[in-house]
C-alpha cells in the first residue's frame, strides 16, 4: 500500500509541476503586457506575491524528493529571474544573488526547521500527533548540544521516510543550541539565515542538506572544545 501511495504522490507531483509551469507562463505574459518597465525590485515584488506562494503551497506536508520534480519546480524560478534582460545571461545562482532571492530548495529547508521550532516551542496545540507526522521530541538536558533533539522514526516505508517528522531530523539536530533556543520566532529566522548564509542561493537540495549538517556538527565541535 505504501508503494502504491508513494507512486500516486509522485504522479500527482508531475501534474502539479505541469500546472505550475502553465500558471507561470500565463502570469509571465500578463506581467509583460502590463508593465512596460520592469526593474529588480518590481520583479521580486511581483514574483514573491503572485507566483512563489503557489510554488510553496503545502511544502511541509509533502516536499518534492525526485530530482526531476525539484528541477522542474525550480525551473519556474529560473524563468522568472530571466525576465530582466540585464540578468538573462547570468548563471541561475548569480541571478538569485543579484535579486536577493533565495532558491526554492533553500526555502523548503528553512521552512522545515521553522515549523520544527514552532512545534518545539509549543506554538501548536497538538495533543495527539496526527498520523505520526512528528517524530518524538526528546529532552537531552545536560548534553553538549541543544535540548530539543528529534528522534527519527524507524520505518521500512519510503514514503514515511520523506514525511516532515523524518526528513527534518538531521538538519534540525545539527543546529547549534543558541539558534534552537532563540527567544522568538523572528529571532530564530534571523539566526537561521545568518547561520546558513552560504546556502541561500544554492539550487541543489542534496548539497544544502549535506553541507548544512556537516557545518552544524563542525560548529558544535568548535564550541565544545
Amino acid at each position: 500500500m505504501d508503494g502504491q501511495t508513494d507512486g500516486w504522490m509522485d504522479r500527482q507531483m508531475v501534474g502539479w509541476t505541469d500546472r505550475w509551469m502553465d500558471g507561470f507562463e500565463w502570469m509571465d505574459s500578463i506581467i509583460r503586457r502590463t508593465f512596460v518597465y520592469l526593474d529588480k525590485k518590481m520583479l521580486v515584488q511581483l514574483y514573491t506575491s503572485l507566483v512563489r506562494p503557489i510554488l510553496e503551497y503545502g511544502n511541509v506536508i509533502w516536499s518534492p524528493h525526485l530530482q526531476s520534480h525539484i528541477k522542474q519546480l525550480e525551473g519556474v524560478q529560473h524563468h522568472a529571474t530571466k525576465m530582466l534582460s540585464s540578468l538573462a545571461d547570468m548563471p541561475y545562482e548569480q541571478r538569485l544573488e543579484e535579486l536577493k532571492l533565495p532558491s526554492l530548495a533553500y526555502r523548503r529547508m528553512r521552512g522545515d526547521v521553522i515549523e520544527m521550532f514552532k512545534y518545539c516551542q509549543g506554538e501548536y496545540s497538538v495533543h495527539k500527533k496526527p498520523f505520526n507526522l512528528y517524530s518524538e521530541v526528546q529532552s537531552h538536558s545536560g548534553t553538549r548540544d541543544h535540548g530539543f533533539k528529534v528522534k527519527k522514526e524507524k520505518n521500512n516505508s519510503a514514503i514515511r521516510s520523506r514525511f516532515f517528522g523524518n526528513r527534518v531530523v538531521n538538519i534540525w539536530n545539527a543546529l547549534p543550541a543558541d539558534i534552537v533556543n532563540a527567544t522568538s520566532l523572528n529571532s530564530f529566522k534571523n539566526m537561521i539565515d545568518k547561520h546558513w548564509k552560504p546556502y541561500h542561493y544554492i539550487e541543489d537540495i542534496r548539497t544544502i542538506h549535506t553541507e548544512s549538517v556537516v557545518l552544524g556538527f563542525v560548529v558544535l565541535f568548535v564550541r565544545t572544545f
